[in-house]
């Protein structure tokens, strides 16, 4: 491999995982938020029907990713 193609493969990589990095960070803030909401709405009386609704998700999905991410949540 050339200096030239070596280095326009370590840009590509060093790019890639810069992104791949923001992504991580953006997806633990998605998460932390719609747990957040999840919490306010289900101490306000909200349904799990309603919260998937508001979330564009089945109130069955709704429940599900609270509860695979909750703990996620709150061990950080």
């Amino acid at each position: 491999m050339s200096a030239a193609a070596e280095t326009e493969l370590n840009v590509a990589l060093r790019r890639a995982k810069d992104f791949r990095g923001a992504l991580e960070v953006a997806e633990r803030h998605e998460r932390t938020a719609t747990v957040s909401f999840m919490d306010e709405a289900r101490a306000s009386g909200w349904s799990w029907e309603r919260i998937g609704i508001e979330l564009s998700i089945s109130g069955n999905a709704a429940r599900r990713y609270y509860a695979r991410n909750r703990r996620k949540v709150r061990s950080v």
